[in-house]
């Protein structure tokens, strides 16, 4: 029942995706939400969507768990976020540069897919210290 009505690439920029969102908040009046591909695109949906007055009307889900992020779904002012499992990221880069310097093998070349979490304000603390990322 999702219809994605625009994407556009900010160049993980904060104020590039505060531009765009803007601009699709005009000329999408009935946006419910918003997808943004990394923290800083998170960052610049969350302005633009605050600056004109829509917090609760549209939803904003963002990826990657940085503090500020985490922060800004406790607050509400984000729906969810999507944390790639940290650990898992470096033991998979880890297993990676070990078979290529035991064998040759170069396993990155193949699709990676890392697990990942959904952050929410109803997240317990526990998993919010194993899921966000540190700086």
């Amino acid at each position: 029942g999702i219809k994605v009505v625009a994407k556009d690439y900010s160049g993980s920029n904060s104020a590039t995706a505060d531009a765009n969102i803007s601009a699709w908040l005009t000329k999408f009046p009935n946006l419910a939400g918003v997808f943004a591909i990394d923290g800083t695109d998170t960052t610049g949906a969350v302005s633009a969507v605050s600056k004109n007055g829509l917090e609760g009307k549209v939803q904003i889900v963002g990826y990657d768990a940085y503090p500020d992020n985490v922060a800004l779904v406790k607050s509400g002012k984000i729906a969810a976020l999507i944390a790639q499992v940290p650990a898992e990221e470096a033991k998979q880069a880890i297993d990676t540069l070990v078979a290529k310097i035991k064998d040759g093998t170069d396993p990155a070349t193949k699709n990676v897919v890392i697990p990942n979490f959904v952050i929410t304000k109803d997240t317990s603390d526990a998993d919010l210290a194993k899921y966000t990322y540190v700086k």
